[in-house]
């Protein structure tokens, strides 16, 4: 136990703060991008659908950039031992690659075979969110724990 109490809530905080930001930036950039494309399409400024592909690709990799960083950031910071992991990991990567795979294979099953509207009505959407919640949450874990084994297991090549 080599960090104090104070230190812990300290660090916990600027990760919650951080988080916080990230999400609120990404939130934006949905909605700006959404208004932004919706105002050029009004305005006949594009009307190509590649375009509007186009900048809807680049939108989902920036997203997948920010969401890399801030599991590399909670990876880095949060680690509480002297040993940090690097900041770009397997482990982060790992769970971006499942965050993605969860996400996109949730969305098509809530899409084509959940029925939760019809089953609890307004309640469905805050079911659906938990477990969304919860695999991603998952995700993470495993994402640590990859991060976790491959530095126990380069410390004992080491010895």
């Amino acid at each position: 136990f080599s960090n104090s109490f104070l230190q812990q809530k300290l660090r916990a905080f600027v990760i919650l703060i951080v988080l916080v930001l990230t999400i609120i930036v990404t939130i934006g950039a949905i909605i700006g991008t959404d208004f932004g494309i919706n105002y050029l399409k009004n305005h006949h400024l594009i009307n190509k659908s590649w375009t509007i592909f186009l900048i809807n690709f680049i939108q989902i990799l920036i997203l997948l950039v920010v969401y890399f960083l801030s599991i590399s950031f909670v990876y880095y910071y949060g680690n509480l031992k002297s040993k940090k992991f690097r900041f770009i990991s397997a482990g982060s990567t790992f769970a971006t690659v499942l965050s993605l795979l969860l996400t996109l294979g949730f969305a098509y099953y809530v899409n084509n075979f959940g029925n939760y509207n019809k089953i609890y009505g307004s309640l469905g959407a805050m079911i659906v969110l938990m477990l969304w919640m919860y695999y991603n949450s998952i995700a993470l874990l495993l994402g640590f724990e990859l991060n976790a084994s491959i530095r126990h297991a380069s410390g004992n090549l080491k010895k």
